[in-house]
Formats: C-alpha cells, sequence, structure tokens
C-alpha cells in the first residue's frame, strides 16, 4: 500500500469515525432531553397537584390540566363547544367582523358569490343535460357561460336563455373569457 492510498483510506475512516460520533452526541443529548422533559413534567404535577383540575365545559367531566387556560378535556369538546352561538365569531358578520375591510367586495364579486348566481348556475347545467355544448364533454369541469357578457348586459345577467355550458377548456376559448371582452366592447354598445 503506498503512502496516496494509506491517506486517502485513513481520511475516509477518520471521518466516518467522527460522523458516527457526533450523530451518537445529538442522539444522547436527544434523550437526555427527553427524560428531563419527563421527569419536569411529573415534578410539576405533582407540585401543582389538585391545582391543575378543572371541569371541561362542555361535557362536565374533571380532568388534570396541563396549563392554567386549559377549560375542555379534549379537542373534540372544544370543538363541538365553540358550534353555533358559543363561538366567538357568532354573529359577527358585515361591520361587526374584525376581518371586516370597509366594504371592498366588488359588486361582481358579490354578485357572483350570491345565491340568485349560483341557482342560474344550476339552472343552465340542467337546461344543458350537464353536457359541454361545444364538444360533447359530459360532466368534469363544467362552466355557466353567458352569451350577453356579464358584465355589459346586467339585465340578462340571470337568464337561463342567456347561458350555456361549456367545459373548461371550450370556455377558455370563447370571445367573452376573462378580459377578452374589454378589447370587443365597442361592439357590444353600439
Amino acid at each position: 500500500m503506498n503512502k496516496a492510498t494509506f491517506l486517502r483510506q485513513f481520511h475516509t475512516e477518520e471521518t466516518e469515525r467522527r460522523r458516527i460520533q457526533a450523530i451518537g452526541n445529538a442522539w444522547n443529548s436527544l434523550e437526555l432531553r427527553r427524560r428531563q422533559s419527563k421527569t419536569i413534567t411529573e415534578v410539576w404535577k405533582k407540585k401543582l397537584g389538585d391545582s391543575m383540575k378543572r371541569i371541561c365545559k362542555k361535557c362536565n367531566q374533571e380532568f388534570q390540566a396541563d396549563r392554567k387556560s386549559r377549560q375542555f378535556c379534549s379537542i373534540v369538546c372544544k370543538r363541538v363547544f365553540y358550534r353555533g352561538e358559543n363561538s366567538p365569531m357568532y354573529g359577527k358578520i358585515g361591520e361587526k367582523s374584525p376581518g371586516w375591510r370597509g366594504g371592498i367586495t366588488s359588486q361582481n364579486e358579490s354578485i357572483r358569490r350570491g345565491l340568485q348566481y349560483r341557482l342560474w348556475r344550476k339552472a343552465v347545467f340542467n337546461k344543458d343535460n350537464f353536457v359541454c355544448q361545444e364538444c360533447g364533454e359530459r360532466g368534469g369541469k363544467l362552466r355557466a357561460h353567458h352569451l350577453k357578457p356579464f358584465s355589459i348586459f346586467p339585465e340578462s345577467r340571470f337568464d337561463v336563455k342567456n347561458g350555456l355550458t361549456l367545459c373548461e377548456n371550450c370556455h377558455r376559448k370563447t370571445d367573452n373569457f376573462g378580459g377578452k371582452i374589454f378589447c370587443r366592447q365597442y361592439e357590444y354598445t353600439r
């Protein structure tokens, strides 16, 4: 064995030994931390004793709390309790909501999220039997397309005759998909 081969082999063995030693040190410190956290928790439970016993707000069962702010024995009890009128967000809609930003939702957006629009879409799909009127695809990702543009003809927004069922690909090919209509708006307003 020549000197270069010996040094190469020694170098790889030395680095491997150091790597294993580092992993062992990390593993030992992790185990030590786990043992310490268990003993600390047990010590605190013994010290606090009955002072950390609470009654669940939902099921009225007694439980051992791990912190002062805990009010429920389980996450299930907490989720069930905070439904409906017990929810801190109950009744906070519109200006009362903490997420209120001064009524910045556009009229277009609020119409498209509304019940009347959803009913119109469903009626258009039923009229066309859930089949794309361009390619004949049944089901899939269907879109309710306005023949007369939504933004220019507000009087025919919810007219079922103005609707056409299209699949996603065919809908992208239409003249008034997305912002394409604003380029040709002058044609509709004459």
